[in-house]
């Protein structure tokens, strides 16, 4: 099993390398900037120059490099959604086979319930490679292009609730404050069950132009 490695955050001095810019203080753009330009949306603050240099930096030193820039930002901006779609698929590549088995878990209890509402049809290896498909510039989206996202982070919602419902029946999944991977978006049911909404928040806003 592959480690789990947190990203550091970037200093000035790497953003600026990386976007090519001469003024520092573009480096509270990058975040934003980032989300965006990974999708092919433009940004005013940047020369499509600088939008070209930042994406093939991301694509060819990979999402690391700017994702922990993503953690701030909240649920409903589009660097807060990347941000709860790359812990996903950082805690699925770092564990599979418990994520699985929880997703199971959570499907055989809500069958029980009667609620699985299409849940079954929802497979995670497919869910990692679309949001891998953002994650290296493959999907690109027009400003016009309202929803666009949208099924994508429905689906990571249902699944963040499916493996909620799982993780009530069994133990934390991420049981030392001292993991890596310990946020409150991977840590007990509670959690799981927010960033569920927060996503399905994130798909809404998306369907209206509002996900910026």
């Amino acid at each position: 099993m592959s480690r789990f490695r947190r990203p550091a955050m970037l200093s000035a001095e790497q953003a600026e390398n990386i976007i090519g810019a001469e003024d520092p203080a573009a480096t509270l753009h990058v975040a934003n900037t980032a989300a965006r330009s990974l999708i092919g949306l433009a940004d005013e603050d940047f020369s499509p120059a600088a939008i070209e240099h930042l994406v093939e930096t991301i694509t060819t030193s990979g999402i690391d490099l700017v994702a922990d820039l993503w953690e701030e930002q909240p649920a409903f901006t589009l660097a807060g959604a990347f941000w709860r779609l790359y812990l996903f698929q950082q805690w699925y590549r770092r564990d599979k086979e418990t994520v699985e088995e929880r997703y199971q878990n959570g499907l055989a209890v809500l069958q029980q319930a009667g609620q699985t509402n299409n849940t079954e049809n929802l497979n995670l290896s497919d869910l990692d490679q679309e949001i891998e498909k953002i994650f290296t510039a493959q999907l690109q989206i027009q400003a016009t292009e309202w929803g666009k996202l949208a099924p994508l982070l429905t689906l990571a919602a249902t699944a963040m609730w499916v493996l909620a419902t799982g993780a009530a029946y069994g133990s934390n999944w991420i049981e030392s404050d001292q993991d890596e991977l310990a946020t409150e978006v991977t840590r007990r049911a509670k959690a799981l069950t927010l960033t569920a909404k927060e996503l399905k928040l994130a798909a809404d806003r998306d369907q209206t132009g509002n996900l910026i």
